[in-house]
């Protein structure tokens, strides 16, 4: 059996068919527990989970699974871009491995480190590294689609939530539009719990004819929290 994937405790199972009408099939149970070469402390997974601007880290222990020395010869990742690591030397012949997380704006990735050691049974052991950023402010629906308008169309009207993923309120201080095609209504009844309502009417009389894609920005007086922009998209026939 091969053990390379495997770690700590393992039960496994085998279906035996035979020619025997007494017994056509049997089961066997091979079980026991197998010590890794190398131990991660607290895991072989690293996870960020955030919001964008707030700098994340984390520090794994690499050790020796067995009674022998551990010797990393280096480290290297699939994602440069992403995520830096410092290698550093602990007690018992133990190692540090930082780990630190690259991307500043709001986006996700997965990748993995490859500790390359000396050991002939299995040369490279793999530190799975996984990363959600949230924006500071959330848009939803961050584009209005409003389709095919027709001019004789009574005026239209959507409602946009503008969420703060920081904590604590959140008050528009201005926001930036074209007043001859829209008209926008703000409800900062929930700003104290970091959530804005707004409801955007548009009037289809007011756009000019064929496709439209008109931005709103919304800025804060809340100074951590960058603008943001929602998208108007449609279509008006004569």
């Amino acid at each position: 059996m091969h053990t390379k994937t495997l770690s700590g405790a393992f039960k496994k199972y085998a279906l035996v068919y035979t020619n025997d009408p007494v017994m056509k099939r049997f089961k066997l149970t091979l079980k026991g527990e197998v010590i890794p070469l190398v131990r991660f402390e607290p895991d072989s997974a690293v996870n960020f989970f955030g919001v964008a601007g707030t700098p994340f880290e984390k520090t794994l222990t690499v050790c020796p699974g067995q009674d022998r020395p551990l010797f990393i010869k280096k480290v290297s990742t699939d994602i440069p871009k992403m995520v830096g690591y410092e290698l550093g030397r602990a007690d018992n012949g133990c190692y540090t491995l930082r780990i630190i997380n690259k991307l500043k704006e709001p986006g996700s990735y997965h990748g993995r480190l490859d500790i390359h050691t000396g050991y002939l049974e299995k040369k490279v052991f793999q530190v799975q590294v996984t990363a959600l950023i949230a924006p500071k402010v959330e848009v939803f629906p961050a584009q209005l689609v409003l389709g095919k308008l027709s001019r004789k169309n009574p005026k239209e009207s959507r409602r946009v939530t503008v969420s703060s993923n920081v904590g604590g309120s959140i008050t528009v201080k201005e926001i930036s539009y074209n007043r001859k095609f829209f008209e926008v209504k703000v409800d900062e009844s929930a700003s104290q719990n970091g959530r804005l309502r707004l409801t955007v009417v548009l009037d289809p009389a007011a756009l000019p004819a064929g496709r439209f894609r008109e931005p709103l920005v919304l800025s804060f007086k809340e100074r951590n929290l960058d603008p943001v922009k929602i998208t108007v998209v449609g279509q008006v026939d004569e």
